[in-house]
């Protein structure tokens, strides 16, 4: 009997080892979670100030913000590429290829890298919470079992109780 009560307090023991070990998963889910809500919303953001900046641009001329571009104004215009894609380009005769991507402003093409850079960290932080999920779906199996343990543990030794009672 002294033997069944040892291995039922190291089972219960176990299980509230499980059980901390799933609340600290759950709690890195959660911050998984909300950190992929907050990258969610800076893409918005950044493609909110993307399409604000792409309405607002002129499609030639001189862009006055240009400026220390080799001491000087820069002058832009718009050329079509090949494939009939628009792309601005220095008005000293740079092709519209050269640009850094064709058919957008060169102002927009960091915006567009960090679009692609959070999209990115989104899509990692997704598969680190697809991980948590599974880790803390084995938790929840692993504590199942030792739930079901401990409860034929107590079983056997209500009948060992019941045994020398009679």
């Amino acid at each position: 009997i002294e033997a069944e009560r040892v291995h039922r307090s190291v089972l219960e023991r176990e299980k509230l080892e499980l059980q901390e070990k799933l609340l600290a998963v759950e709690a890195e889910r959660s911050a998984e979670q909300i950190a992929q809500a907050e990258l969610q919303v800076r893409v918005l953001e950044l493609e909110q100030a993307r399409q604000r900046q792409s309405a607002e641009q002129p499609r030639s001329g001189v862009l006055p913000s240009l400026e220390g571009l080799g001491g000087h104004r820069a002058s832009w215009s718009m050329e079509l590429g090949a494939a009939g894609t628009g792309g601005l380009c220095l008005a000293s005769g740079t092709p519209a290829s050269s640009a850094a991507e064709p058919g957008l402003p060169l102002p927009l093409h960091g915006l567009e890298k960090q679009v692609k850079h959070l999209a990115l960290e989104v899509k990692i932080k997704e598969k680190r919470l697809q991980e948590c999920r599974n880790e803390l779906e084995a938790l929840r199996s692993e504590m199942r079992a030792k739930h079901r343990d401990a409860e034929a543990v107590e079983d056997e030794l209500q009948h060992a109780l019941l045994d020398l009672g009679q």
